[in-house]
């Protein structure tokens, strides 16, 4: 069973994962126009962006600092190992979120200013 499921695999990559018959040259991209998805979906799309890129970010701080912090005395817990690594994860993403919240934020009080300045 294992080899017959290994020799599908190897044949599977022989083929080529392109669509069959197309040529790159032909292919043409177009833009996305302007009106073609709603503010909320790049707004979405923005925070969903800054969370998953400040997480690469966060989770080792929050790993160093919770190293830290034991090592200066504190009592957090470092037994079990899986526990651990998952409440350091969850520490991590709510930093990140607050990263993405305070970018919306921010973006949210700047469209009102500058909605107020064209009012004027």
């Amino acid at each position: 069973m294992k080899r017959c499921l290994a020799t599908i695999l190897a044949l599977l990559l022989l083929f080529p994962l392109s669509a069959a018959g197309t040529d790159s040259k032909t292919v043409t991209y177009e833009p996305y126009q302007s009106g073609e998805f709603p503010q909320w979906a790049y707004e979405l799309r923005r925070g969903e962006t800054l969370f998953f890129g400040s997480l690469v970010i966060t989770f080792p701080l929050v790993v160093l600092g919770w190293n830290g912090i034991n090592l200066m005395g504190g009592d957090l817990p470092t037994s079990p190992a899986f526990e651990t690594t998952l409440k350091q994860a969850g520490v991590a993403c709510v930093l990140s979120f607050g990263i993405a919240l305070a970018d919306w934020i921010i973006g949210e009080v700047q469209e009102k200013h500058q909605n107020a300045k064209q009012d004027y």
